[in-house]
């Protein structure tokens, strides 16, 4: 997989040509000596292996569309919208936010005070911030409700950063915060940075798996029996903005 390696990392670097992370891997990879390829394990991968690859058959009746009927901006300044999965409904909204909110973001996130630090399971990194930060955090906030048509559970930004690990669910996060989830209606997840490789969200009881880039905006419908899972990041480290929402009263 040398060689495959050094493909995925040049053009990982071609968007990132600033990375010192990504040009070390391709570094230490260049300086290994070529070795010859142990025998393939006769253990055939997983399903939830499978879908974390992009690996299953995709439903051809899902749509992608343009959402600009539920408030006055998107009429305005509609949001692109692919469906993922119906039951639960799971959607991605391309480019949900913009360049200049998430450096705002991630400035905050490495900024993040000790007070407002999450403690969650191993090998992630938390951090709260309200939503009225800022300006753009406000108008960010704004728009989320626009997206989901729903109000938000907390007036708070949760941020978290995990590296390369085994998979995990998206639940174990919500038990490590203080959110009561059986008022949650909706989750919106925003991807404030690409992965070269890997860091997928599936749910492996069904043929249903995204692979969200810097900008999207994952929002998924929160079922008690749905474990979405969020796969292993092969390169590199993920940043997500997550909001939780409820139903209207």
């Amino acid at each position: 997989m040398r060689v495959e390696a050094l493909v995925v990392l040049s053009r990982a670097l071609e968007l990132q040509p600033e990375n010192k992370l990504l040009r070390s891997q391709q570094h230490q990879l260049e300086q290994q000596e070529p070795v010859h390829p142990s025998p393939a394990s006769a253990e055939p991968p997983s399903k939830l292996q499978k879908q974390c690859r992009g690996n299953y058959k995709q439903n051809t009746y899902l749509v992608c569309e343009l959402n600009d009927m539920l408030t006055p901006f998107l009429q305005l300044a509609p949001l692109r919208l692919e469906e993922a999965w119906d039951e639960p409904y799971v959607i991605i909204y391309k480019d949900g936010i913009y360049e200049r909110e998430i450096g705002h973001i991630k400035h905050a996130f490495e900024h993040c005070p000790s007070s407002a630090r999450l403690w969650t399971i191993a090998g992630v990194k938390g951090c709260t911030i309200s939503d009225r930060f800022s300006v753009i955090t406000t108008l960010l906030t704004d728009r989320i409700v626009d997206m989901t048509g729903l109000d938000l559970h907390k007036n708070q930004m949760f941020l978290f950063e995990y590296g390369p690990r085994d998979p995990f669910q998206l639940q174990d996060l919500y038990q490590s915060i203080d959110v009561n989830v059986e008022a949650i209606e909706s989750t919106a997840i925003l991807f404030l940075n690409d992965m070269a490789l890997g860091g997928a969200i599936t749910i492996s009881s069904q043929q249903m798996a995204v692979f969200p880039r810097r900008g999207d905006a994952l929002i998924v419908q929160n079922e008690e029996d749905i474990e979405y899972t969020v796969c292993p990041n092969v390169v590199g480290n993920r940043l997500v903005l997550i909001k939780f929402l409820t139903a209207n009263e």
